[in-house]
C-alpha cells in the first residue's frame, strides 16, 4: 500500500466513527434526476464510488439494481446493506482498483473526486473510463468543507475547483453534459462513451 492511499484509508476511517457524518448523503438529492435521464433500469449494474454509508445504493438498490459498493473506508457502509442480495462492498482505493472492480453499465460517483489529492484526480478518471460501459453521474462540491477541520482538524475536500474545471477534467474521458444549479455549490455531471449520443440535462426554471 503505497503512504498516500494509506493516509486517506486512516483519515476516511477516522471520520466515518463520528454518527454526524453519516447523516449528510449529498448525492440523494440528485441521483433520481440523474437515473431517469441516463435511462437507468432495473437489472443494471452499478459502480458506486466512494458509496459511503450506503444511502445512494440502497436507493439503487431498492430500484432493482445490482450495485457494487467502493470505499476507501472499511467502516464506512451501514450494517442494513450487508445483508441486501443485490449489494456487494469492498475496500477500494479510486486510484488503484483492484481485479474486484469490473466493468460496469453506470458509474454512480457523488461528493468523491473532490476529496482525492488533485494529482490523483485524472488517475482516477482513467480507471473509472476503463469500467463503464453506458455512462454515469457524478456530483462534485466546489467549496471548502467545514466537517473535517471541526472534527478531526483535516480537510476533507482537497480538491476545491470551478465547475467549469470539473467539467473540463471529466470531458477528457467521456462525452458529458453538466448543470450547477444555482442553490448548489455542487456541479452535476452526466457522462456517456464517445460514440453515445449525448444526454442534456433538462432545462430548469
Amino acid at each position: 500500500m503505497d503512504s498516500l492511499r494509506e493516509q486517506e484509508e486512516i483519515k476516511y476511517s477516522k471520520i466515518w466513527e463520528f454518527s454526524q457524518y453519516r447523516l449528510h448523503s449529498p448525492g440523494l438529492t440528485y441521483i433520481e434526476e440523474a437515473a431517469k435521464n441516463l435511462g437507468m433500469e432495473e437489472g443494471d449494474h452499478v459502480l458506486d464510488v466512494g458509496c459511503g454509508s450506503g444511502k445512494t445504493s440502497e436507493w439503487l438498490c431498492e430500484k432493482g439494481m445490482f450495485v457494487h459498493g467502493i470505499d476507501i473506508a472499511n467502516n464506512a457502509v451501514n450494517e442494513v446493506m450487508v445483508d441486501r442480495p443485490n449489494f456487494y462492498f469492498s475496500q477500494e482505493c479510486c486510484w488503484q482498483l483492484s481485479q474486484k472492480v469490473t466493468e460496469t453499465d453506470w458509474v454512480i460517483c457523488t461528493d468523491v473526486l473532490e476529496h482525492l489529492p488533485e494529482k490523483m484526480v485524472h488517475p482516477t478518471l482513467h480507471q473509472l473510463s476503463k469500467k463503464i460501459k453506458k455512462g454515469g453521474f457524478f456530483s462534485i462540491c466546489c467549496i471548502p468543507d467545514s466537517f473535517g477541520p471541526k472534527y478531526i482538524n483535516q480537510s476533507l475536500h482537497l480538491t476545491v475547483r470551478s465547475a467549469r474545471w470539473w467539467a473540463d477534467q471529466l470531458g477528457r474521458y467521456w462525452t458529458i453534459s453538466w448543470d450547477q444549479p444555482s442553490s448548489s455549490n455542487d456541479v452535476l455531471i452526466l457522462v456517456h462513451p464517445r460514440k453515445e449520443k449525448k444526454i442534456e440535462w433538462p432545462k430548469r426554471d
